[in-house]
């Protein structure tokens, strides 16, 4: 018996200087919010002391909370701005991986004859893609080729024509790649793949922090029929905030940048919010910026600030929770032995993550179906403190997508400018976690603890594409590799709360959940408070 009070005392200390809260909540496919709170026990995997086992019993839990993130880590679990997750933008690798664009539509204005202009797009040659063409020429260094110069000819390319695209912006009319300080000179032809270094980390690049904010009502429905069998449906609806700031790095770019005119011209064609936003996709929904008759939405990549309000997945679970004591030489129950087991779906009610805007993050399993399957061993100490030890998986299949964001060079980072078909097989999602509960450690208080660790690999990506050319492109841009590494994530997070019994049936509680470590996930921060109602 001394070693049973020993106990008490241990448990009493060890909740009051943790004082958080619970069990985790199912796992989910969703790197942004990876372990969802629907009340402060998670998916209530604990035992709840009963007199009777047979009884029946119904409890409601209505949870608000409000979520937001302080940056994210990368694939080496730095801290980073949420937008640098997968990588920094880069806008010059546009326009590489040229032969995946889009079927029957130009990227870069046709070849005409000297003497003739060139894309100007009431022309049959001109291009769908001036703002990027252009980009395109002047990074190839077109003042290099004599006929190319030609067409270039004020006589003939006339600065009304050029201000059409470009308004503000003077026309180069003498690129040249490294020929001393001539006027338009660049060091070399950035256009073009094989001459990409890394090692110039910055230029033509975004840094992109990200306002992140979710807030919302989840609610738990749970059955309890006796025995230990149950049933819980579990569900919420979230308004989700992401606002960007794009802050632009060539001119912090690394000294192997030769040339001044190379950030001058990166900023005049590629990063400046004029280009940007009618290369990406945000000059539509812009009365400033407007470019003469070339207003134009050119990747349909919208990049403005992501605000919805929708459904969030359902999960259906049924459980089994049963205790056996464990009787000392006295006979007396020195633990009750606990073990837990579910199996559940989620239900793909969410919304999916929107491949034409940026900032758009699916509020659920990116409309997948999964399959989950839980279990927990939990020691039950005079029916007043539980240890557990638990892990679960969510299981998914395969899905096809269409019209999906594909890179066609290994250098594309954020900005994927072509989308093709693809087949997605996802890696389940699993978990391991430890958990703390005290029930009445101060009269008619609870509180709770846990950490859990979880963790996804990589999917496996099927491109669908049926034109040799463009198939061709995504494959050798590293395309599908590229995005089966950036599908694995994991997390490190702890959570906690605590609550008040105001009656046998009614119960307030709040808690919080921060994120500790991890890799391609958000910082987390997110606090709650859930009313609960017992039958």
């Amino acid at each position: 018996m001394k070693f049973i009070v020993f106990l008490d005392k241990f448990f009493l200390v060890f909740i009051f200087l943790f004082f958080i809260n619970s069990i985790n909540s199912t796992p989910i496919n969703n790197r942004y919010d990876p372990v969802s709170i629907y009340n402060i026990f998670g998916t209530d995997k604990y035992y709840y002391y009963h007199k009777n086992n047979k009884c029946f019993r119904v409890k409601l839990d209505i949870t608000p909370f409000y979520q937001h993130s302080g940056g994210a880590r990368d694939k080496d679990g730095v801290k980073v701005p949420e937008g640098d997750m997968l990588g920094r933008w880069n806008m010059l690798a546009t326009l590489f991986g040229d032969g995946a664009v889009t079927l029957n539509k130009h990227f870069e204005f046709e070849d005409g004859a000297p003497g003739t202009p060139w894309g100007k797009p009431e022309q049959t040659t001109a291009s769908d893609f001036p703002f990027l063409s252009i980009a395109r020429r002047v990074f190839d260094g077109y003042g290099n080729n004599a006929t190319e110069e030609a067409m270039f000819d004020t006589t003939h390319e006339t600065v009304a024509d050029w201000v059409k695209i470009y308004p503000n912006v003077v026309r180069d009319a003498n690129v040249l790649i490294g020929a001393g300080t001539a006027a338009g000179t660049i060091s070399k032809a950035y256009a073009f793949e094989a001459n990409y270094d890394p090692a110039d980390d910055n230029f033509g690049k975004y840094s992109i922090p990200i306002k992140y904010e979710k807030l919302g009502l989840r609610g738990r429905l749970g059955f309890d029929f006796g025995y230990g069998f149950g049933v819980a449906v579990k569900s919420g609806v979230v308004d989700i905030r992401q606002k960007p700031t794009f802050n632009d790095q060539t001119e912090s770019s690394s000294s192997t940048i030769a040339q001044t005119n190379d950030k001058t011209l990166m900023k005049t064609y590629m990063t400046n919010q004029l280009p940007r936003e009618h290369i990406l996709g945000d000059a539509l929904s812009k009365t400033s910026g407007t470019a003469g008759n070339f207003e134009s939405n050119e990747l349909n990549f919208k990049t403005s600030e992501y605000k919805k309000t929708v459904m969030e997945d359902t999960h259906i679970e049924f459980y089994w929770c049963l205790p056996f004591d464990v009787r000392d030489d006295e006979g007396e129950s020195a633990v009750s032995f606990a073990p837990y087991f579910s199996f559940g779906v989620w239900a793909p009610s969410g919304q999916k993550q929107d491949q034409n805007w940026a900032f758009s993050i699916p509020s659920g399993s990116d409309g997948q179906t999964g399959f989950t399957v839980e279990g927990s061993i939990n020691l039950d100490f005079l029916k007043n403190y539980q240890l557990g030890f638990g892990a679960g998986a969510a299981i998914y299949g395969s899905k096809d997508y269409k019209n999906y964001r594909v890179p066609s060079s290994i250098y594309q980072a954020g900005i994927y400018p072509w989308q093709t078909d693809i087949r997605r097989s996802v890696s389940p999602v699993w978990y391991v976690n430890l958990s703390l509960k005290a029930e009445e450690f101060i009269k008619n208080f609870f509180c709770s603890f846990e950490y859990i660790y979880t963790q996804k690999n990589k999917d496996s990506i099927t491109l669908k594409e049926t034109d040799a050319t463009r198939l061709a492109a995504f494959v050798a841009g590293k395309g599908k590799e590229t995005l089966e590494e950036n599908s694995k994530w994991k997390n490190n997070i702890v959570q906690g709360g605590v609550g008040y019994k105001i009656c046998p049936g009614i119960q307030l509680s709040l808690g919080f959940q921060a994120h500790i470590s991890g890799v391609k996930v958000y910082r987390t921060t997110t606090v709650f408070g859930t009313l609960s109602l017992v039958i």
